[in-house]
């Protein structure tokens, strides 16, 4: 009885209590929407931010600029472009805008491409490398499901000689192009709900991937670093690598994980990032835009029109909420 009596008191508590949010102090300025789109923002990533209308917004440059209904963009790797849809079916765009088709048993919600060869991760976690030429398979491993699949998940790196495919329960794993053999698996995290993959790249010659709760450095001769951080997501800039955590601290770090500078607001919840002349920009969900300059010792914040309540892309212009774009100053 006790025990009863003392979850229900728990649950009760939980009920009442309130999300805590993101209070500034001080308003330096007020961004407005400057311009309007078509249609509103269905799904976004890294690379750019699909339209429910299929058209593509983004910073790079390629030759197709709206999708077939029901695709959404994956990937843009140079002059390269990969949409996949909900029912297994994948386009690859050449830098002349012409396509290759692919159909697959599940949906693909990873993928990267250097013209020749696409390296896939489906929502079952089958990992694939694909000849674009011939449809050929050239590599197949079926990995142990995962029993969630984020909204951020990292994609594989290409090389000439290997190719890293980020599985979606917490792996990196190393394919040799000759053998298409896995030659090596490296665990990045093993949480079982949010073991994704979120973010895999390469900083100052280190490999540098991310799940939700750890980052992990692999050095050119295979050295790893990491550190256990409640990761919210992971930016990718000119100026460096920025680590946005739960709890509002971003750190500028080094391709090693040492952090070069950081900063924190209490409680923001950050969910998009941009860099406009060597100044960090980042939307914080309650509605403000935060500005960072001087290796982020320097902050202003600015107040948005309304509070994230859908999917947000942001480049060099701005932040692109559901069908409006409110630019940087």
């Amino acid at each position: 009885m006790k025990t009863a009596a003392a979850l229900l008191l728990i649950f009760a508590l939980c009920g009442c209590s309130k999300l805590a949010v993101f209070e500034p102090s001080k308003i330096d300025d007020r961004l407005s929407y400057d311009e309007r789109l078509d249609s509103p923002i269905t799904l976004r990533n890294a690379d750019g931010a699909t339209l429910e209308n299929g058209q593509i917004i983004s910073r790079k440059k390629i030759a197709v600029e709206r999708l077939e209904k029901g695709f959404s963009l994956l990937a843009i790797d140079g002059e390269y472009a990969i949409a996949a849809d909900k029912n297994g079916a994948l386009i690859f765009y050449d830098k002349d805008g012409k396509t290759k088709r692919f159909s697959f048993k599940e949906p693909i919600v990873s993928a990267s491409t250097d013209g020749a060869i696409i390296a896939a991760v489906s929502k079952t976690n089958a990992c694939r490398i694909i000849e674009i030429d011939t449809g050929k398979t050239l590599f197949f491993s079926q990995e142990k499901p995962a029993l969630a699949v984020s909204d951020r998940l990292a994609r594989a790196l290409i090389g000439k000689e290997q190719a890293i495919i980020p599985s979606l329960d917490g792996k990196l794993l190393v394919v040799s192009r000759a053998s298409a053999t896995i030659v090596k698996e490296i665990a990045v995290g093993s949480e079982e709900f949010f073991g994704n993959i979120i973010f895999l790249g390469e900083h100052g010659g280190y490999a540098i991937a991310a799940t939700n709760n750890r980052v992990l450095s692999i050095a050119p001769n295979g050295t790893q670093r990491s550190r256990d951080l409640d990761v919210r997501f992971l930016s990718l800039q000119k100026s460096g690598l920025y680590i946005f955590t739960t709890d509002g601290e971003i750190l500028l770090v080094s391709g090693t994980l040492a952090t070069l500078s950081s900063a924190r607001l209490l409680y923001a919840r950050f969910v998009a990032a941009a860099e406009k002349n060597g100044v960090l920009w980042a939307v914080e969900q309650s509605g403000y835009a935060a500005r960072f300059s001087d290796n982020l010792q320097n902050v202003k914040i600015y107040e948005l029109p309304d509070a994230i309540r859908a999917p947000v892309y942001a480049d060099e212009r701005g932040a692109w909420h559901y069908d409006k774009l409110a630019r940087w100053r």
